[in-house]
């Protein structure tokens, strides 16, 4: 190699460094100049904030520092934690779009990355989900960051009206404070235990009073103890309130005056009254005069004073008892209605009013579910890059105009996945290890660019797959755009 090809080649090299170069910074701009406002003050920051792919991130640790937030950093998982000042809980792993907010996982945007040491997001993700709003000051290179308040909630304020204020929709508000539910379902485990002792309490009388059943349902009428009130049998016969004795005689039942003194007149074969006086325990005198509809009766068994006050006083505590559970249900009533209008709440309480965009996008585990068991169907037996991969090719599609929006139509898309048609999939059961590379794929990773198709070389062969750009291999399939 002569002198002359040894400075081409050189050229060549450093011209492909720079090459190389500028597009890295066109990607990861380092914006050294640029400040952060913090509630009005300027604030310098230790670490520049940078500009990706026309974003801006900053680092997480001096946002939340700032804020008031709590961190701790996981170096085994190359996680973070952050409790913030509104006590939520927030976990970011690196490289992953996965975060983990309450308890429930979303879908970052874009995806944490370290520079320098430090854990880097997009400044509106870091603002938001630190209760804080953010605004970009372009011509003056200044971020602001407004640490919003938690609302304190006033005496006799509605929900409604904080969201009138706040201008975020009630459903939304009730979610992010998470009392969109709570109150409600424990009203309605209540009205529900509540109807269904009724319903039993209305059994037990449709047995015992022989109320009419009408379409099957108990119809409960008031007597005046005149009229007869007819009711179905277990087998099926009409039964009345006039029992018929063995000798074929029907009693009638005994009716008490308000004074206590019963008379019971009745009127012999040849018209004559008689009377039978009872005497109680005290010497008073009780006559029971009773007349049936034929006018012919028979004699029951004399009832003290103990008996009918015993009678009185268990009618007084049902009919007590049944108030005290009709109050009951109209306070649950009243307790659903107050709840559909936002009523639920406490002077003091405090509510959380920035709502994550963030949280929009929450991780459905039934797609998580069905990418994982398409992956495990067509590419159980390859090793995890390779799953990833398959997972790529179902999320490439969903985004790309030629194919459903959805990763279930993508899936069932007729005729396009083997183990759909042949009926595989539908009874298989996702492994640990396509769960996994399902998640990877929802966290972002990618092996196989933009490819929109994949088959087995060896056992599959057309000029379709001939037809088509090779993007990548990976063991047994071969992967294409």
């Amino acid at each position: 190699m002569n002198h002359h090809t040894r400075v081409l080649l050189l050229i060549l090299l450093i011209g492909a460094g720079i090459s190389g170069l500028t597009l890295v910074l066109a990607q990861t701009d380092e914006l050294a100049e640029t400040m952060f406002v913090v509630d009005g003050e300027e604030v310098a920051a230790d670490d520049p904030i940078m500009l990706r792919d026309g974003r801006l991130f900053v680092p997480v640790r001096f946002v939340s520092q700032s804020l008031g937030a709590v961190m701790e950093w996981e170096q085994a998982t190359s996680s973070l934690h952050i409790t913030s000042q509104a006590d939520d809980q927030m976990t970011f792993t690196l490289d992953s779009k996965i975060i983990k907010f309450n308890g429930e996982e979303y879908i970052l945007d874009a995806a944490p990355f370290l520079h320098d040491g430090r854990t880097y997001l997009p400044v509106r993700h870091v603002a938001e989900l630190l209760h804080a709003k953010v605004y970009w000051e372009r011509d003056k290179k200044r971020v602001h960051i407004i640490d919003k308040p938690l609302h304190v909630v006033q005496e006799g304020e509605t929900l409604q009206e904080i969201s009138e204020a706040v201008d975020i929709p009630i459903d939304e508000l009730r979610e992010r404070n998470d009392i969109h539910d709570v109150q409600a379902s424990v009203a309605a485990v209540n009205l529900d235990q509540n109807q269904e002792e009724e319903q039993e309490i209305a059994a037990e009388d449709t047995t015992e009073e022989d109320d009419t059943t009408v379409n099957g349902e108990p119809s409960y009428q008031e007597s005046d103890g005149t009229e007869e009130s007819d009711g179905t049998s277990e087998d099926g016969q009409a039964i009345d309130e006039d029992q018929t004795s063995e000798d074929g005689q029907e009693t009638d039942e005994d009716q008490t005056s308000e004074d206590g003194e019963t008379d019971e007149d009745q009127t012999s074969e040849d018209g004559q009254e008689t009377d039978e006086d009872q005497t109680s325990e005290d010497g008073q005198e009780t006559d029971e005069d009773q007349t049936s509809q034929d006018n012919q009766g028979s004699e029951e068994e004399p009832r003290t004073e103990e008996d009918q006050e015993s009678e009185e006083n268990q009618a007084s505590e049902d009919e007590q008892s049944a108030e005290e559970d009709k109050l009951t249900e109209e306070e649950l009533l009243q307790a659903l209605e107050d709840y559909e209008n936002g009523k639920i709440l406490k002077a003091g309480q405090e509510l959380r009013v920035v709502i994550p965009q963030v949280t929009e996008n929450k991780l459905d585990e039934k797609e998580l579910e069905l990418l994982a068991r398409i992956i495990y169907v067509e590419a159980g037996y390859e090793p995890f890059k390779g799953q990833v991969a398959v997972g790529n090719v179902v999320m490439n599609r969903v985004e790309s105009a030629y194919f459903p929006n959805s990763i279930r139509d993508v899936i069932y898309q007729p005729n396009q996945f083997t183990p759909v048609r042949n009926g595989r999939f539908h009874s298989a059961v996702p492994s640990e290890t396509a769960y996994l590379a399902a998640r990877e794929v929802f966290a972002g990773t990618e092996y196989v660019g933009d490819a929109l198709y994949f088959y087995n070389p060896r056992l599959a062969d057309n000029a379709f797959f001939r037809s088509r750009e090779v993007v990548a291999d990976i063991a047994n399939h071969r992967f294409l755009r």
